[in-house]
């Protein structure tokens, strides 16, 4: 079963949770990940293939690269503790122009003046209509947010991630 039609199968049920939040709905993730999808289509250009995330494993991190994907882009994972030399030749590498995080997060791992960063706490209001969608099989939001495309380019990247090791 494909990740949006399991999450929406059993929306009660948790299969995401972190220390600060604890464990978060399936229902709350998708509605998360919609609604940011939803304002990162509205800010994000069409040359743009890929957008960081600079987040720690959490819900929030899993919400913020569902929405990177159902904003039909590259989702790239910033290692937080790398210095600012290495995280510099990942943005530039993958030509990153904006950076999901939570502010409060990137001042605590000192980086809160990269000029690229998007406070996902500035996108905590949903969308009109959202509720609607989430009711949706998963079949027609792929066909919603993905027209034309049949599975997509297998030479594709899914995601690209920096880490320290």
């Amino acid at each position: 079963m494909e990740p949006l039609a399991a999450l929406q199968a059993a929306p009660d049920d948790s299969l995401v949770g972190d220390s600060r939040e604890g464990w978060v709905t399936n229902r709350e993730l998708l509605s998360r990940a919609h609604r940011y999808a939803a304002a990162l289509r509205q800010v994000v250009h069409a040359d743009e293939a890929f957008v960081g995330i600079l987040l720690p494993p959490s819900a929030t991190g899993v919400a913020a690269a569902l929405a990177v994907v159902l904003a039909d882009r590259c989702p790239v994972f910033l290692n937080y503790t790398a210095s600012r030399e290495a995280t510099a030749y990942a943005i530039s590498t993958c030509g990153l122009r904006r950076i999901l995080t939570d502010r409060a997060f990137a001042q605590a791992v000192n980086f809160p003046d990269l000029p690229i960063l998007t406070d996902l706490a500035d996108w905590r209001e949903a969308p009109e209509g959202l509720g609607e969608l989430l009711a949706l099989p998963a079949a027609e939001l792929r066909r919603r947010f993905f027209p034309g495309q049949g599975g997509g380019d297998p030479l594709r990247p899914g995601t690209v991630l920096f880490s320290s090791g």
